[in-house]
């Protein structure tokens, strides 16, 4: 795995050749044809999905192989503009990731108010920053895009561990400062013209026929460039916790460098019962055995996380779901996989959804000794 991202790998030459046929700067990247790009640009609303599954790969690899340790809890940056998150498959990943509480995850939303086609006003006057806190995610603001300090600041507050993924909600206009196209459609796609370009150089201080070499001075060439040298420092340390992970939990680290390898056993399949020729059995139900097999052989845990359906569900007839016993520890009832209801609730500190309202699955949690009505 390269220690170095993308950027790394590409020059300022690079960069000018955007959007060109061929160039390592397409304007939708495609995987395997510039060093660091790892997955291809798909449709709108597929970034932010695949981020949330990124955000759970790692949340569980760091449960299953390093559980009460950061070694692997690492956190998932996702970009997104207007259009991503008017498509249905961000929001309904996005729902998920606030039931996971995958706090783990931090979306940066270009909020813009405009779209390739118009304004937002015109197809997408939702409030998404109260659709975002009704799927239990935290709302952070910036305002004030220029402002690189309250930038960092808001930045650093975004990855703090808090129990609910984050929305960043970060105010710029497209295409500043142009006055012909700064804040409208026409910014999103296409290029300016020379006339135009040469007014915004000159509004940003530049010579209107300066080359994109002039616009970024040594310093500051030189001041991101000291990224990759952080970069290759932080990477050797984490490296040098990995092995030190290695000698304490020799048995965890083998499996998980197996995990990483793609080493499994496919033992498990074996042990599905798929019933004989003719017999009645739902698909759904033979999926599941399946999937829950898969799950047991790629989770690279010694059992699986979740191998047996809802007990309401584990006969033929069903049960109703069940109520918590008077003598059932807080860490029994907070895995007890307890369905949706109306009294659901989100403890406000943790914003993890309770089976009731007095109750919070995060166990550590005080109101997680609350009584239970």
């Amino acid at each position: 795995m390269s220690r170095r991202g993308a950027g790394s790998f590409l020059t300022l030459d690079d960069l000018a050749k955007s959007r060109t046929l061929g160039s390592k700067t397409p304007g939708h990247p495609e995987v395997h044809h510039t060093v660091g790009v790892e997955m291809s640009t798909g449709p709108l609303g597929q970034g932010v999905a695949s981020a949330v599954g990124m955000a759970m790969a790692a949340r569980h690899e760091s449960a299953v192989f390093t559980p009460g340790s950061s070694l692997l809890d690492h956190t998932t940056w996702v970009l997104a503009g207007d259009g991503c998150l008017q498509e249905g498959v961000s929001g309904e990943a996005s729902s998920l990731a606030g039931t996971l509480g995958l706090d783990n995850l931090v979306l940066i939303w270009d909020d813009n108010a405009i779209t390739i086609d118009s304004g937002t006003d015109e197809t997408f006057s939702e409030d998404v920053r109260a659709r975002y806190r009704a799927y239990g995610w935290r709302v952070l603001e910036i305002d004030t895009p220029t402002d690189l300090d309250a930038l960092e600041a808001t930045l650093r507050e975004a990855a703090e561990r808090t129990a609910r993924p984050t929305l960043l909600a970060l105010r710029t206009v497209i295409g500043a400062p142009s006055a012909k196209f700064g804040g409208t459609s026409a910014a999103h796609s296409g290029g300016f013209g020379a006339d135009e370009l040469a007014l915004v150089k000159a509004t940003l201080g530049f010579a209107p026929d300066a080359p994109l070499h002039d616009h970024v001075s040594r310093e500051t060439l030189e001041h991101t460039r000291e990224a990759l040298t952080r970069g290759d420092r932080m990477h050797t340390a984490w490296e040098a916790d990995l092995a030190a992970w290695g000698t304490r939990e020799p048995e965890a680290a083998t499996r998980w460098q197996a995990f990483r390898g793609g080493e499994v056993s496919t033992a498990a399949l074996d042990t599905v019962k798929l019933g004989e020729p003719g017999d009645l059995i739902a698909t759904r139900k033979t999926n599941g055995a399946v999937l829950r097999a898969f799950q047991t052989l790629l989770s690279g845990a010694a059992r699986p996380i979740s191998p047996a359906p809802p007990p309401w569900r584990s006969t033929a007839t069903g049960s109703p779901p069940p109520t918590r016993p008077a003598s059932s520890s807080a860490s029994e009832f907070a895995s007890t996989p307890w369905p949706r209801s109306s009294t659901a609730s989100r403890c406000r500190a943790h914003g993890a959804r309770s089976p009731r309202p007095t109750w919070c699955s995060v166990t550590t949690c005080a109101r997680a000794s609350a009584s239970v009505p």
